[in-house]
């Protein structure tokens, strides 16, 4: 088989499509998932005290997820969490490898556990867009899941600094 052949030609142009549209879900998910960690640390820094004591111990996106699942006032039981870390897996099965079929396995996971957040309507649609929409609007939705604990942490930090006279 010549490379000028029609048919190999055909193959290499599925193969360059293929290859694109996996770069774009890793792109996507890679910046969405930055976009989580920023919202994630700073609820974490609205919540503690002194969160420098904690970042000293240089934590990952999994122990920072937890210490601000178990900080959320009321949000603990919220299923959004599955998706964070399903989301969380994905991306560390691209930043760590290039096995296809397990990034491939890491989506579906992502997929599903964001269309579960749907309305039957919403899930409907969902169901029908691309990887890489699913996987920014799945980011984005977490990323404000958890910009929206950081704001009601940075309100609770407010009404302590207000009433708190604390020892000096």
């Amino acid at each position: 088989m010549k490379i000028e052949d029609a048919d190999f030609q055909k193959r290499i142009k599925a193969a360059a499509e293929r290859k694109k549209a996996i770069n774009d879900v890793k792109l996507s998910v890679l910046e969405g998932h930055a976009l989580m960690e920023e919202a994630l640390d700073t609820f974490i820094e609205a919540s503690l005290f002194h969160s420098d004591h904690f970042y000293k111990v240089n934590p990952n996106f999994r122990s920072k997820g937890h210490l601000a699942w178990s900080l959320g006032y009321k949000q603990d039981k919220d299923t959004i969490w599955y998706l964070i870390w399903a989301i969380t897996e994905l991306r560390n099965t691209i930043a760590h490898k290039l096995d296809a079929d397990a990034i491939d396995g890491k989506l579906k996971h992502v997929r599903m556990s964001y269309i579960r957040l749907l309305g039957p309507a919403a899930a409907k649609v969902a169901e029908t867009q691309t990887d890489k929409f699913i996987a920014e609007v799945a980011c984005q939705v977490c990323a404000g899941f958890l910009a929206a604990l950081a704001d009601d942490a940075k309100a609770r930090r407010r009404i302590i600094d207000q009433h708190w006279k604390g020892r000096a």
